[in-house]
């Protein structure tokens, strides 16, 4: 489900539904807490899935998505700065 945007819509649950998933989260998550071999194995299956060829690709894009982001906040965030400068500075001339 995804709007044309690329933005992904959520599903709208019922309450039973929702119900259902906290139910659900509280048995995984007890199991978590109280089976250490549990824990241990999905963390296996999680660094393994990390290692993935794909997994790695994704990630890289996701780094270079952020950089740009980030780059063009700085460039953006620098460029007021100066123009509030810019700003000032006419104001102390003026008056």
């Amino acid at each position: 489900m995804e709007a044309s945007n690329g933005v992904r819509v959520k599903k709208v649950l019922t309450d039973e539904e929702k119900q259902k998933r906290r139910e659900y989260n509280r048995e995984y998550m007890a199991k978590r807490r109280l089976d250490p071999e549990f824990l241990a194995k999905q963390q296996e299956y999680c660094r393994l899935s990390h290692q993935r060829p794909e997994a790695k690709e994704k990630e890289k894009e996701r780094s270079n998505r952020r950089k740009e982001y980030f780059k063009d906040y700085h460039l953006g965030r620098k460029e007021l700065v100066s123009r509030v400068r810019e700003l000032e500075k006419q104001l102390k001339t003026s008056v």
